[in-house]
């Protein structure tokens, strides 16, 4: 990625003659709950770049996203890296000659300019802080390629044709650590294509791997030494969650499937019963969207009134029982992603007649949270669970998990011990040698027994929440 140095170098510098780039900033303080970490120790140097296809953007601006955090360990004569290639051929990555744009447009070596919450603006190391870093630019400007004098990029009418862009992350002659929780691409306000790590980076995940380009220096032998994922918590409340890793099918619009396909926009798109419920507050496939535009062809939402209305089915494989249904939300209430005004749940046994069982409590507008059915609620045994979205003021519905809770029953019987006697007692306890008494457990004693028993139990239930 950082061959032939001294000509990149030539062409940023046309590139600044030529065109102004720009660059945008915002530091936040915590942590996003998943991300990719690699780490440069000398010997070991890995490199990830991604590739995102000219078929998914048009002719016009694209702005570049990055929440990135370089740690404070990186040391060395050169730098960490998020960057940006643009090529004319897909099949000519790291052919220079095909080169349109470079940029490192996310450098550890490199000082930021950020805002605080009064919008003051400071100057800022970047090492040991997670920023958003933003790179807009033209990659249909032929004006990119003109530094090189090799070039054999095809121009048409003043514009250059890119059929590829890379979002590459790794190091140039420095040591240390970088983290990337995700990367987008955006036009027309909208994300295009974009990737997270809320599910992992699994090397054998075909889906996964074919948005790569390029993979150096990463392999099973050296996960969560030279690179590795954070992944959030997912919290379970009161029971089992049965859900998890059954078929779940959205139903109701025009894009019916598997919610990991036909999200809105081709790009909101996640399992909605995978164990991972991202609370992170972002425009990408950390969420699914139902979308709601006017009975386009990508609606995957029904639209009565005011109310957008989406519905996600979740087969269980047979009959079970449950006690509530659980789904993770972000009622933003902003960028037109909606806000909650009702969560039904429905059952079934068939897929095809259904009775509705309850309402889920929801949370505060603009937040992300659980919504949940009430105690209340019936306890059911179905197959089918239907969970029904009705969503006010915006196109959007953003979900991006759902749970059915079966109660967690345990065991405390003794097999061992002799059945308990249905006899009275006929003779009082003897006395001890210590001149006090064993006390009889007699019926109230082991109904009071059998109340502390049952409290200290829905006590012990472990708790894991997405952080």
């Amino acid at each position: 990625m950082k061959k032939l140095v001294s000509l990149l170098l030539a062409v940023m510098l046309v590139f600044a003659a030529s065109v102004s780039v720009l660059a945008d900033f915002e530091q936040f303080d915590e942590e996003p709950s998943s991300y990719i970490w690699l780490k440069a120790d000398g010997t070991t140097v890995p490199n990830l770049t991604f590739k995102v296809p000219a078929t998914v953007f048009n002719n016009g601006v694209v702005t570049i996203s990055a929440r990135v955090c370089f740690g404070e360990d990186i040391t060395g004569e050169g730098h960490a890296y998020v960057n940006a290639y643009s090529y004319d051929d897909e099949e000519q990555y790291n052919q220079f000659a095909h080169l349109i744009i470079f940029k490192d447009f996310a450098a550890s070596n490199e000082d930021v300019v950020v805002k605080d919450e009064n919008d003051e603006e400071s100057t800022i190391s970047p090492l040991g802080k997670w920023i958003d870093y933003e790179f807009t630019f033209d990659p249909f400007n032929a004006e990119y390629a003109a530094g090189n004098k090799n070039t054999v990029v095809v121009i048409n009418d003043g514009k250059a044709t890119p059929e590829m862009i890379t979002l590459g992350i790794g190091f140039y002659q420095a040591t240390g650590t970088v983290s990337v929780a995700n990367m987008s691409v955006r036009q027309n306000n909208e994300v295009v294509w974009s990737v997270d790590f809320s599910a992992g980076f699994d090397l054998e995940d075909e889906e996964m791997m074919a948005k790569v380009v390029a993979i150096d220096n990463i392999t099973a032998d050296n996960e969560d030494v030279n690179w590795g994922v954070v992944v959030p918590d997912e919290e379970l409340i009161g029971g089992t969650n049965i859900a998890e890793d059954c078929t779940c099918t959205i139903v109701g619009g025009n894009n019916e499937g598997d919610p990991k396909t036909v999200g809105g926009n081709d790009t909101y798109c996640t399992s909605l019963t995978d164990g991972v419920a991202s609370p992170d507050k972002e425009y990408s496939s950390k969420w699914f969207g139902f979308l709601s535009n006017n009975g386009g062809a990508r609606d995957n939402a029904v639209t009565e009134g005011a109310t957008k209305i989406g519905k996600a089915v979740i087969d269980l494989g047979e009959k079970q029982q449950f006690s509530k249904v659980r789904t993770h939300v972000w009622a933003a209430g902003t960028s037109g992603i909606g806000v909650y005004d009702k969560i039904i749940v429905h059952v079934s046994d068939d897929n095809e007649n259904w009775t509705e069982v309850g309402e889920m409590l929801l949370g505060p507008e603009g937040e992300v949270y659980w919504a949940e059915t009430s105690d209340n609620m019936e306890p059911q045994e179905a197959r089918y669970v239907m969970v029904e979205y009705q969503y006010l003021n915006g196109v959007w519905g953003f979900v991006n998990e759902i749970q059915v809770i079966q109660d967690t029953v345990v065991d405390v019987s003794n097999d061992e011990s002799e059945p308990a006697s249905t006899e009275p007692a006929s003779e009082p306890a003897e006395e001890s040698s210590q001149g006090g008494s064993t006390p009889t457990t007699g019926d109230a004693g082991i109904i009071a027994l059998a109340v502390v028993s049952v409290i200290a139990l829905g006590g012990a239930v472990i708790v894991k929440k997405s952080k």
